[in-house]
């Protein structure tokens, strides 16, 4: 199966209205963490995936998300992670999660321009 996600801009005339990201990501026995602090997006974004037979996570804190790892490693096979959180950055999630050398494919996700532009340069 193939999940879409779209990137709204909003307030932003020169960006496009919605701009798809698409992504495979494996059977529907697959478990998916979605770690953001904007809750009605997390809800969406579950509906979406459990509609598709996904088994999904929510989690709106980093902290939240490394505690619940550290005491299951395995605990799920995707996560979808928010660079821009209250607290430790998306990046400082990625970092913990390599330094466990936890088996997890992990999609950053903003909807910030500006983060957009600083990951392209770097």
């Amino acid at each position: 199966p193939i999940i879409c996600l779209w990137w709204a801009s909003l307030g932003n005339k020169d960006s496009p209205k919605a701009t798809p990201l698409t992504t495979e990501v494996g059977n529907s026995q697959k478990t998916i963490c979605i770690l953001d602090d904007d809750k009605r997006f997390s809800a969406i974004v579950t509906a979406i995936l459990t509609g598709k037979g996904y088994k999904v996570l929510q989690f709106h804190d980093p902290e939240s998300f490394l505690t619940k790892s550290a005491a299951n490693p395995a605990l799920g096979d995707l996560l979808l992670c928010d660079i821009h959180m209250p607290g430790r950055k998306g990046t400082e999630v990625l970092s913990a999660i390599r330094e466990r050398k936890m088996k997890l494919t992990i999609i950053m996700l903003t909807s910030d321009e500006e983060s957009l532009l600083q990951a392209e340069v770097a």
